[in-house]
């Protein structure tokens, strides 16, 4: 009987060795697959942005992780808010597991059924997902004369003017739902073309007070925050299950917003603006940014990539690499539930998709 069970022992640790060499050790036929090949990395927005500078963060180390060591080659496509790139990977991008898009994902955008939008998150292939630190409202501290020194002081200020992009724009919904939500008058001034010419806008006195990435937030505006001609007034934080704010380990010099509300109106925030704003504030939860390959690629190419791309961001090497060129890591999210929340567009209460087209109509008409 011992012996017999001697040699069911034996059999377990021979099979859990044979899995773990099924699991972990490559297959030739991947590195062939891949083997003097090139990946191009699609990006949707101008090359020496915010995104593309992201992207090429990770995308510079991914052939590192993926059998065969392809070369990895970043192709810009800017136009249209992003969609522009997004379109072509959904329709026309090659199948062989030969391109990769990467960038910020706008799932409200289809949701709303945004002009220009020809394709569908659904579809395409995932291949990994991260969340970067929350936006941040950031504004001039001559928007009052006394000199604005904490959130407190947006209560007194006079004459703001709010700088976005287009009022479908995730970003400005959040600027523009937060002064609305505390009875704060603004002109909202639309037409800037990302972050960085929102930044420029601001420091020059052309605008005085908007929402940018915290990438943005910590690297351009660094020396503005500290020589005290800029303020960081509060972030838009992720939220939980329960609705409530998260704390964002790498922004520590500020609120979030539902803190400040709380603090000023001793309530919780509601209404249609509150809704509209929740709505940005729960898909940004999820992910914020994905590596996505078009519908239908190769099972075996999405395979290997997503197994790369998960090496990758367990690896020393890429947490290093980003404090050093982004100031900050960020959170890599499990495909499993991105896929879940993809899943489930389709399901979300026609009620809430209403009052966000509604919401954006209005900033239209400001």
């Amino acid at each position: 009987m011992k012996k017999r069970f001697e040699m069911t022992k034996k059999t377990g640790i021979v099979a859990m060795a044979m899995l773990f060499l099924l699991l972990f050790i490559p297959d030739p036929g991947f590195a062939q697959l891949y083997k003097d090949k090139t990946v191009t990395v699609l990006i949707g927005h101008p090359a020496g942005g915010g995104i593309d500078r992201m992207a090429r963060v990770f995308t510079d180390k991914l052939g590192d992780y993926i059998p065969g060591n392809p070369t990895m080659v970043v192709k810009t496509m800017p136009g249209a808010g992003g969609y522009k790139a997004l379109n072509f990977l959904y329709a026309k991008a090659p199948k062989d597991g030969t391109l990769l898009w990467f960038g910020p994902v706008q799932f409200v955008d289809q949701l709303i059924g945004s002009k220009g939008i020809r394709f569908d998150y659904k579809k395409f292939e995932p291949v990994g997902a991260i969340r970067v630190p929350p936006v941040v409202m950031f504004g001039r501290t001559d928007i009052i004369s006394s000199g604005f020194k904490s959130f407190e002081d947006i209560l007194k200020a006079d004459g703001l003017k709010l700088a976005g992009t287009t009022p479908k724009s995730g970003i400005d919904i959040q600027g523009r739902s937060a002064l609305e939500l505390l009875g704060v008058p603004f002109q909202y001034v639309t037409g800037y073309r990302g972050g960085a010419k929102i930044a420029l806008a601001v420091q020059s006195g052309e605008a005085n007070i908007a929402v940018t990435g915290f990438a943005n937030y910590s690297s351009r505006l660094a020396n503005p925050v500290k020589e005290g001609k800029m303020l960081g007034m509060w972030y838009y934080p992720y939220l939980d299950s329960s609705e409530e704010p998260i704390k964002a380990e790498a922004i520590t010099d500020m609120p979030d917003f539902i803190e400040v509300y709380r603090k000023l109106k001793g309530k919780n925030p509601e209404g249609p603006a509150w809704e509209a704003l929740k709505m940005i504030l729960e898909f940004r939860s999820v992910a914020t940014n994905m590596a996505m390959m078009p519908p239908d690629t190769d099972e075996a190419a999405v395979d290997i990539l997503r197994k790369g791309w998960a090496e990758m961001m367990m690896s020393e090497e890429i947490k290093v690499r980003q404090n050093k060129v982004l100031g900050y890591t960020v959170e890599s999210v499990p495909l499993s539930v991105t896929n879940d929340k993809l899943q489930s567009l389709d399901a979300v209460d026609p009620k809430r998709i209403e009052n966000l087209k509604a919401y954006i109509a209005a900033g239209a008409r400001k």
